[in-house]
Order: structure tokens, then sequence, then C-alpha cells
């Protein structure tokens, strides 16, 4: 016999999910929603946006944070796809091996990370005595505190995250197609280009968004890295509610970096459908 639940049992479990789902509900409007309105409440107050606009020094930051975010992205996406590439035509080890390299510093502190590249571009480090050492250089070349640095431990930092959507992206392909374009005479190259990149076109797509996503909100890499003119939102809505106690325009400045990842994502979307339904 199949034995019936009884209706009151029923009722208990919808009830208990009922008030799973009620604490959920209340944790995220508690934790998220109440507080980006009252940023948004804060950021409207004053004038706050046409500050954040009309100062030449806050259009600067606004500019430095795209760009670097930009060049950060594009480096880091591209040694995502090559280290995803490598590991999709490796065996086994040679990829158990890579994957264990790009999760191991992923587990340790940026901070720690950060203060590692201090100590490795500085005038006198280990980067400029090899270069000397070789003789490509006569005297150090400042490293620390630039642009450059500031990209290099933003790329660190942010491999791991372009490289898993590229290389599961690739793991879906099937490589019989990729020996029949070379079987008929397409180089490796042109398989690359026209039969990989094109199916595989979701991840870097994915990767991209999430790598840019993620470089607009930097704070300890171009605090430690950069110079006086690489700094970025983050690091100035610090100086703003820290020192200044700036409170409307630090909000107004987190708004305009919300707005701007929201305005990202249609674009993102709709390049993530496939040329046929995009039509």
């Amino acid at each position: 016999m199949i034995p019936v639940s009884h209706p009151g049992s029923f009722r208990a479990v919808i009830t208990v999910r009922n008030a799973i789902l009620a604490a959920v509900i209340a944790v995220l409007v508690a934790g998220l929603f109440w507080p980006f309105v009252a940023t948004v409440k804060q950021s409207l107050s004053p004038p706050a946006y046409a500050e954040a606009f009309g100062t030449a020094g806050y259009r600067a930051v606004m500019w430095n944070t795209v760009q670097i975010a930009l060049i950060a992205t594009a480096v880091t996406v591209f040694l995502g796809f090559v280290i995803a590439y490598f590991m999709w035509n490796s065996g086994p080890r040679m990829r158990a091996i890579t994957i264990v390299l790009l999760v191991i510093p992923f587990f340790t502190s940026i901070l720690v990370k950060m203060f590692s590249w201090t100590v490795l571009l500085q005038d006198h480090g280990p980067i400029n005595r090899i270069l000397m050492g070789l003789g490509l250089i006569n005297q150090p070349v400042h490293l620390l505190f630039t642009r450059g640095a500031v990209i290099v431990g933003m790329v660190h930092y942010m491999l791991p995250i372009a490289v898993v959507p590229i290389y599961v992206s690739l793991m879906r392909i099937n490589k019989a197609l990729i020996k029949v374009a070379r079987s008929m005479g397409a180089s490796k190259a042109t398989t690359l280009v026209q039969v990989t990149l094109p199916m595989c076109r979701a991840g870097v797509i994915t990767s991209l968004v999430t790598v840019f996503v993620v470089a607009l909100g930097f704070y300890i890499t171009p605090a430690m890295l950069g110079g006086r003119h690489d700094q970025m939102i983050a690091n100035l809505i610090d100086v703003l509610v820290r020192k200044l106690a700036r409170f409307d325009l630090a909000a107004a400045f987190s708004v305009l970096v919300f707005v701007g990842v929201l305005c990202i994502l249609p674009f993102a979307l709709q390049m993530l459908r496939p040329p046929n339904e995009s039509k």
C-alpha cells in the first residue's frame, strides 16, 4: 500500500517553507535593499551629482577607474583565455597542476599579494636586480607606484576569475569539430579564430563582464601599488568618508558605480544570445 501523507503534515511543511522564505526576504531587505535605498536617498539630498561631474579632480578619478578597469580586464581575459586554452589541450596531469597553481594564490589574502608586489617592484627589488644582472638596464626602473603596477596587481588577483568561465565553455566544445576543420586545410590560427572562439563566446563574454565589474571596485591595489594619479573611485570614496565626512558625495559615487554596472548588463545579455536569436 502507498502511504498517504496527512494533510496536517503537508500544511506544516508549507508553513515552514513560507517562514524560511520570509526570513530570507527579510535578510535581503535588511542587508541589501534598505542600505541601497538609504545610499540613493543620501546622494540626492544635496547637489552631489553636480559636484561629482563638475569638479575636474573627481572627473579624473572616474576616468582613471574606467581606464584602469578596461586595461586590466583586457589583459586578464587575454591571459585567462591562453591559460584555459592550454588546460583544454593538456593532459589530465598537466591540467591538474595548472588548476592547483591557479587556485592556491586565490586563497591568499589580497593584502599579502599586494605587499609581495611592493617588494618585487621596488627600485632595488628582485625584478630590477634581475634586469640589471641580464644587462637589459643600467639603472633601476621605477616600477612601483605606477599605473602599470596597479594593472599587474589587479591581473594577478582576477586571473582565476577569468579562467573559469572560459575553461568551462571550452570543455563543452566537441574536439572532433577542431579535427574536421584541420583536416579540411584550416590552419591552427584559422581554426582558433573561426571555430574555437565563436563556440566559447559565452565564456569569454562572461569572463569580460565579471572581471570588469570586479575591477571597478578595487581599493587595496591602487592604494598600495598606485601613485597619486592612479587612484580609483573606491579610494576616493574612502577619502570622502574618513577624511572629509562627505557622505552625500561618497553615496553619489557609489550609486554611479552601481548604475554603470547596470548599464553593462543589458549589452552583455544581448551578446550572450545566439546569433540567430539576436536578429
